[in-house]
């Protein structure tokens, strides 16, 4: 199938639809023979200057669309490569594909649908007077049979019209929902990172405990980069930008994909965690701890040790309310911090709180 039936949808049973609708469902040969052999050939000089010279180039209309004598030559000639196949074997999936990309063309030309019928019609009748005064035997079949090709020809044209409007109405639709996307995650992702902003990992903690609930095992941790404030000092910020986008990367490698993970702000990421398979959330933030640790960052040829301490809490011991989930991630994030950092503290309740593990 060509290209333009395949896209237009036009296979053998359009095409055997169309052509029963026009009464073209079989062949002519002597009608195909009489049509090119005795009006078009014949007249073919004839049919282009009137076409172009006695009716487009007279109306302002057309002149604009037209352009200069090259780009009419260049369209003669193209209309005369049309007319030399009118009516030649109207069955195939050839004639159709060539009619189809004719329309397409016009379309793409930017010549209003209007203007293409109005064209076409005058097209029409001067291939009817051709064939009147022409040596044809039976004048009136030809006629009869130019008026169910043209008629044929034209209904392609004007499919071809409407469809390429359908797919540039499709693919700026496309391309407004990807410039949409586009923003939304611009506007809900941290620019430095490319991790969920803030606000957006706060609105999916939200969603995700309504719909989970007080699970026992969800839980939360809050990861803060040890010796942020140095890094910058001693290094500028330039350094420590690199050094937040190196350890984002690395938090983002370990979250699977029932997890969710976020910029919390300045050098704090906050990770959503749920059940995964053969994992405690314990197993999850020890991962967390271990992909940032475990090698070094790497700046202009040096190594620099970069290490995370984490405050986290399961939902069953804080409470499933975002404020009371957040202190509690919180309050232990200032533990692990001053336990000397590379280090993971769970919240517990009052009277319970204490160290649950050290790198």
């Amino acid at each position: 199938m060509g290209k333009f039936c395949n896209l237009f949808g036009f296979d053998d049973h359009a095409i055997a639809s169309r052509l029963r609708l026009l009464g073209l469902e079989e062949r002519a040969p002597r009608l195909e023979e009489q049509l090119q052999e005795r009006v078009i050939a014949p007249s073919m000089e004839r049919i282009l200057e009137e076409f172009y010279e006695g009716y487009m180039l007279r109306h302002e209309e057309f002149r604009r669309h037209l352009g200069g004598e090259d780009r009419i030559r260049s369209l003669k000639h193209t209309q005369a490569r049309y007319l030399s196949t009118l009516g030649v074997d109207v069955q195939s999936e050839r004639y159709h594909e060539d009619r189809l990309r004719i329309g397409v063309i016009h379309r793409q030309a930017g010549i209003p649908l209007p203007l293409y019928e109005c064209s076409y019609n005058r097209m029409r009748e001067i291939l009817f007077r051709c064939a009147r005064e022409s040596d044809v035997e039976e004048p009136w079949k030809v006629i009869e049979f130019i008026g169910r090709v043209t008629s044929l020809d034209m209904s392609l044209a004007i499919e071809a019209y409407h469809q390429v409007e359908v797919v540039n109405l499709k693919r700026s639709m496309d391309t407004l929902v990807r410039r949409g996307e586009a923003l939304m995650r611009q506007l809900g992702n941290d620019p430095l990172t490319d991790m969920p902003n803030r606000a957006t990992i706060l609105s999916t903690l939200e969603s995700v405990l309504k719909e989970h609930g007080a699970s026992a095992q969800m839980a939360l941790s809050l990861i803060n980069v040890d010796g942020m404030t140095a890094i910058n000092r001693d290094y500028g910020r330039l350094v420590g930008d690199h050094v937040l986008r190196e350890v984002a990367g690395r938090l983002q490698a370990e979250v699977v994909p029932s997890h969710f993970i976020g910029r919390y702000g300045g050098a704090e990421f906050l990770a959503i965690l749920l059940p995964a398979a053969n994992q405690t959330v314990q197993d999850m933030t020890e991962r967390l701890r271990q992909a940032v640790g475990s090698r070094p960052v790497m700046l202009r040829g040096n190594a620099l040790r970069v290490t995370v301490s984490q405050g986290a809490a399961r939902v069953a011991e804080a409470g499933s309310a975002i404020l009371d989930l957040l202190s509690a991630v919180e309050s232990s994030l200032t533990d692990a911090r001053a336990a000397g950092g590379d280090t993971v503290c769970w919240y517990q309740p009052p009277r319970k709180r204490g160290v649950a593990g050290q790198g």
